[in-house]
């Protein structure tokens, strides 16, 4: 689907943040790749995920089918 006229758009990763849980205090959050015809459609943010909390010390819950959806404490969205 195209819905921009922006080809820049096409190369930037989309990732989306949305409240999953409000009495734990947790968000749900998924990467997009970009679209790319010579990609082989592998998704690099689980393990993007689980570097990037590891670094920053986030509290995370890598507990999906899809390892670029996680569940992360809502106070660590900053960091």
């Amino acid at each position: 689907v195209h819905s921009t006229r922006n080809k820049r758009c096409k190369l930037l990763p989309l990732i989306m943040a949305a409240p999953k849980d409000v009495e734990k205090g947790t968000v749900i959050v998924a990467g997009i790749p970009p679209e790319s015809e010579t990609s082989d459609k592998k998704n690099f943010f689980g393990r993007a995920f689980e570097k990037a909390a590891e670094s920053t010390s986030s509290r995370t819950l890598h507990d999906h089918f899809d390892t670029s959806i996680i569940e992360l404490k809502t106070e660590d969205r900053s960091k």
